[in-house]
């Protein structure tokens, strides 16, 4: 059996449980102001580009004298402007990030049906499969309701991200207080 090298497990769990108990408060919350949440992350992604436009501005500056300069500039130049539209546009920066979602969710259920498929004699591929369907089916909603799925699309990932993780510092902190 191995040893435990926790010092304090017990500790580290009651820790790990309120970080978890605040944590999933924070997703139920976020849940109650969908609206505000999801304008609180479109405001974070265009805070974001414009930061990593910036930076990368004054990179492509220090690599002037390179081969690299044009594409850095080009990619410095497409990241402030990204993050310039979305702070600047705040309602089709939401409907542009919902649908850039949905892509991302229709693409990741199409790639797991070619996995279920090849896993398909194994044990468990009808898991990848449901994964899949569901990833397809939440895609196809949210890009059927638009543009008014936008406004909740990003809140409920964001509630849902702090709710879910929440449960897990919570049931881990269960379990390693039991170590």
């Amino acid at each position: 059996m191995p040893q435990n090298n926790f010092r304090g497990t017990q500790a580290i769990g009651r820790e790990l449980h309120w970080i978890g108990v605040i944590m999933a408060a924070i997703g139920v919350i976020v849940f109650m102001f969908l609206g505000i949440a999801s304008f609180v992350v479109e405001f974070l992604v265009g805070a974001s580009f414009l930061t990593m436009g910036v930076a990368g501005g004054f990179a492509a500056w220090y690599m002037r004298h390179t081969r690299v300069f044009v594409g850095a500039a080009i990619l410095s130049v497409l990241t402030l402007l990204m993050g310039l539209y979305l702070l600047l546009n705040p309602v089709s920066g939401l409907v542009a990030l919902t649908v850039l979602i949905c892509i991302i969710l229709l693409v990741e259920g199409l790639f797991q049906v070619t996995l279920a498929y090849d896993l398909m004699p194994r044990p468990g591929w009808i898991w990848m499969l449901a994964s899949a369907t569901i990833s397809i089916l939440v895609g196809l909603v949210v890009l059927f309701g638009l543009p008014g799925s936008s406004r909740i699309v990003l809140g409920a990932l964001l509630g849902f991200s702090f709710f879910s993780t929440g449960l897990a510092f919570i049931t881990s902190a269960d379990n390693i207080s039991s170590l």
